[in-house]
């Protein structure tokens, strides 16, 4: 209860995902790119995320050698970080795209976590890497769901591509439904 002259009003604010971002994103505009990475291992997701976009967007150098570094951490947590932020450097420009790909393409092919494979196959798609779709259909046989999902959803990128349409059609009959789905997106 908010008191305003003589009249007493009720003050009702409901944080809904949006509006939690919201305020996240314009707290993280104050900060400097150099201040960014601390909020990068926040114990809150949205706060993570939120970091990780801020420097996606910056986009320079600094921000590519930080993605680079996170990807080497033995911290599940900082390679899907690092993934992430390289998916969408310097958006919309994409300075970084051909030094990622094939950093992209190594962590799906070879990363022990499936959340990073997962990622990175999303990384792919973002960066619309025409260069990975062979990577990407390798991928397709990926023993968790995640990645499949991921890699549905990155092939999708390549409508014009008879080989991406032709994964995208097998992983249309996938048994799990998310892969489903995100292959079925291809219609």
């Amino acid at each position: 209860m908010v008191k305003v002259g003589k009249h007493v009003r009720f003050l009702t604010i409901f944080m809904t995902n949006s509006a939690l971002h919201t305020l996240i994103w314009q707290a993280l505009e104050l900060y400097s790119v150099d201040l960014l990475p601390q909020f990068l291992t926040d114990k809150n997701v949205h706060v993570r995320m939120g970091a990780a976009r801020a420097i996606q967007l910056k986009g320079g150098e600094p921000e590519f050698e930080l993605a680079c570094s996170m990807l080497k951490s033995s911290t599940r947590l900082d390679r899907e970080l690092g993934a992430f932020i390289l998916g969408q450097l310097g958006t919309p420009v994409l300075p970084y795209k051909k030094e990622s790909v094939p950093l992209l393409e190594h962590l799906l092919e070879a990363d022990r976590a499936a959340s990073v494979r997962a990622i990175a196959a999303t990384a792919l798609g973002h960066l619309r890497a025409r260069e990975s779709i062979d990577t990407l259909i390798l991928a397709a046989d990926d023993s968790s769901p995640d990645v499949r999902s991921s890699v549905a959803s990155a092939l999708i990128r390549f409508p014009k591509s008879s080989k991406a349409r032709a994964c995208l059609n097998r992983l249309s009959r996938d048994e799990s439904p998310s892969v489903r789905y995100w292959a079925g997106e291809a219609d």
